[in-house]
């Protein structure tokens, strides 16, 4: 079959592309044919994913999966309202050419105008199932008129990734551009807040980073650059000023990205995804973060101590830091058995995603 993954996958975002690949892959290595509308042309080829012609690739498919993202939200903005018109538009005309389509994994909130509660209805109203990401947003689609029988609960679908599912040659980009480990140091991989207009708090949270970990034996410092409000020069140089052997590591593709936070031993963030595949492949995190949808995770993990709101508590990862460096064992503590019942929640997307596409199957041959 041909089938077309839709999301919020028209912009470099390191959680949103990889969502995409895992879905791509996934239905690639069953024998269907995959294209993604609005995907950029940069990314078709590290993806392997054709699309980019936008209404133009929404034509003449067997099914569509909405793929994983939090682009069920508006910030009250005209220009965030007009981005839901992204969704709505494609949902509407499947519906009218009876495309089948369902929505896997997604998430909702924390806000939404009345207008983006109207065209959410409107896009669940019309999908198999929708299967959202935590307990928070299912109830507010509840509150937005969603039937309670269409809506299932699982978990971040790249919370499934395990080690073996990174590409030998997305190691093998990692192993290189990480360089030897140094024995008996940690790898940390620093990935703070980069907000245009903020500049300034980013360069002091850099340097107060810096500082407590800058020397350690125990340690072995490495920054995160994925772009914002400092030029990847200005983030160079503040870095330099107070770890100058630490590497600065820029997002890469999907696959590439993962495998070099795969090979970390902690990872403070400020982006939930980065905090997720982390967590998934065994690196225990901690985040400073601007969204409840990081909270909510960290929540699910049961490592609520390792995050915090970064407006608030813009200075708690020097606790999490001195838990690293004097209490290693607390740092990295988790339940087993908590894991294993999260990663089960998540590898449910992949059951409703082959039960969606069997069925679709089921009526193409009939």
């Amino acid at each position: 079959m041909r089938i077309g993954i839709h999301g919020c996958y028209h912009t470099p975002n390191y959680g949103d592309l990889l969502l995409m690949q895992i879905i791509s892959s996934r239905l690639q290595s069953q024998g269907h044919q995959v294209v993604c509308p609005w995907l950029p042309n940069r990314f078709r080829e590290d993806l392997q994913t054709p699309g980019g012609r936008g209404l133009r690739d929404c034509l003449g498919l067997d099914a569509v999966v909405f793929g994983g993202g939090g682009y069920f939200n508006d910030d009250g903005t005209p220009r965030s309202r007009r981005r839901m018109l992204r969704y709505s538009v494609p949902a509407l005309g499947w519906r009218c050419t009876g495309t089948p389509y369902t929505i896997l994994a997604v998430g909702a909130g924390p806000t939404m105008s009345p207008s983006t509660r109207r065209r959410v209805r409107t896009i669940c109203r019309g999908a198999r199932q929708v299967c959202v990401r935590d307990i928070a947003s299912r109830d507010l689609l509840l509150d937005c008129g969603v039937t309670n029988d269409k809506l299932q609960v699982t978990a971040d679908l790249a919370i499934v990734i395990e080690p073996q599912d990174i590409p030998p040659e997305a190691n093998a980009f990692a192993e290189q551009h990480l360089g030897p480990r140094v024995p008996g140091r940690r790898r940390v991989c620093l990935h703070p807040p980069l907000m245009p207009g903020q500049e300034t708090e980013t360069i002091q949270l850099i340097h107060g980073l810096g500082r407590m970990l800058h020397g350690h034996d125990q340690v072995q410092v490495m920054w995160l650059y994925d772009g914002g409000g400092l030029s990847l020069e200005q983030f160079q140089q503040a870095t330099a000023e107070v770890t100058p052997a630490a590497p600065v590591l820029q997002i890469e593709s999907p696959w590439k990205t993962t495998a070099m936070l795969g090979q970390m031993d902690a990872v403070l963030t400020t982006k939930l995804h980065v905090g997720i595949v982390a967590w998934a492949l065994g690196v225990m995190p901690c985040s400073l973060s601007k969204h409840g949808k990081t909270k909510r995770f960290f929540e699910q993990i049961g490592r609520s101590a390792f995050q915090a709101d970064y407006t608030t508590s813009p200075l708690a990862y020097e606790a999490w830091i001195d838990c690293l460096l004097h209490d290693p064992s607390r740092y990295h503590h988790e339940d087993p058995a908590l894991r294993q019942q999260v990663k089960a929640q998540a590898a449910l997307n992949y059951q409703h995603l082959d039960t969606f596409i069997q069925q679709v199957t089921a009526e193409n041959n009939t």
